[in-house]
């Protein structure tokens, strides 16, 4: 009969209780376990009473917790501890001390997989990982690239993407080469004053090039307002803004010209802004002084508002020919290029080599 009566004495206490325990075993001054209807509702404790694991249920929220100041541990196949949750709130995976909000044991190799990892070990996949001295940030193949950008996934504004590949990308998404810019690019170990020559340097370094006293040759000039009458060439008589080695000669007899001082490639830029008109073609003329041609550029404005024709272009020259600039158009009306404030007619030049 005794048998029979302890499971009825358990139903007793569950039924008119608040909870019910295991008493300890022969020596232990502590419960083993308890189970509780409110609060803490499950207690479980080591054999000394210090460490206390259970569950808690409030009006806010139900939890599985250490009641004592310990981690809580997890692990499989009874074995040591695969996942720790420290006091302090730190997560710690594969390790029983984490010292920070995540933390992996100080091993070599693959540490997170965020796709592609599920199948097998030896397989690629978007993931992080450490080798000696190196963290690896990595995806899945050559095919499979990785972006920076902000927002969010589902509405993600890229800035830079390397491809798988190894090409990266800066404004754009498929990158043609080792770097591929899109956009303007400033190197403050190139700064100075005025545009100088750039170049490579026997390890690969762009520098500026200072190597002779040819490089020193450049010159900027601009007019602030002209007027072009239709269907006639006129030559443009430039103000000088710099001329590095007095190359620019504002008093030729057709207008300002530019006297190559030696031969060699000399760069070009030239800026014209022409008023709104959308009739006829727009040209940008270089002659020498034989009035011989040496480029023309011609454009067409798509609409009658202000338009801005913007060329480069180098040429090479020998030395002793003066280069005369000349604007022509065929709108039908006279035309006024250049602003008096704001936007000249400019005249850019240096020599490349």
């Amino acid at each position: 009969m005794k048998k029979l009566t302890i499971p009825f004495l358990f139903i007793a206490n569950l039924s008119f209780g608040q909870s019910f325990e295991i008493v300890p075993a022969a020596g232990q001054a502590n419960s083993n376990l308890r189970l509780t209807k409110d609060g803490i509702g499950l207690s479980h404790n080591s054999p000394d009473g210090t460490i206390r694991l259970g569950t808690y249920v409030s009006n806010t929220g139900a939890f599985i917790q250490t009641h004592s100041n310990h981690p809580l541990n997890f692990t499989t196949n009874n074995n040591v501890a695969r996942l720790t949750l420290g006091t302090n709130g730190f997560l710690g995976v594969g390790t029983t001390s984490p010292q920070h909000p995540l933390t992996f044991p100080n091993q070599l190799g693959e540490k997170i997989s965020l796709w592609g990892g599920n199948t097998n070990t030896t397989n690629g996949h978007y993931g992080m990982g450490i080798q000696n001295s190196l963290f690896q940030i990595y995806s899945a193949g050559s095919a499979d690239d990785i972006a920076f950008g902000y927002g969010r996934s589902g509405a993600f504004i890229e800035n830079l993407r390397i491809k798988g590949t190894g090409n990266v990308g800066i404004g754009t998404t498929n990158p043609q080469n080792k770097l591929h810019v899109v956009g303007g690019i400033r190197s403050s170990s190139l700064a100075g004053t005025g545009t100088r020559n750039v170049g490579a340097d026997a390890n690969g370094n762009l520098v500026i090039t200072n190597t002779t006293s040819n490089t020193s040759i450049a010159f900027s000039g601009s007019n602030y307002s002209t007027n072009i009458l239709d269907n006639s060439e006129k030559a443009i008589d430039l103000v000088e803004l710099y001329d590095l080695d007095n190359n620019l000669n504002p008093t030729s007899f057709d207008g300002s010209s530019f006297d190559v001082p030696v031969t060699g490639v000399y760069h070009f830029s030239i800026n014209v802004k022409w008023q709104g008109n959308a009739n006829g073609f727009r040209r940008i003329i270089l002659r020498d002084q034989n009035g011989i041609l040496i480029r023309l550029f011609e454009d067409t404005p798509p609409n009658a508002q202000r338009y801005r024709q913007f060329i480069t272009c180098d040429l090479y020259l020998q030395a002793g020919t003066s280069v005369r600039f000349y604007l022509r158009q065929t709108s039908g009306v006279t035309l006024t290029v250049g602003d008096l404030i704001l936007e000249p007619v400019e005249i850019n030049c240096f020599k490349v080599n």
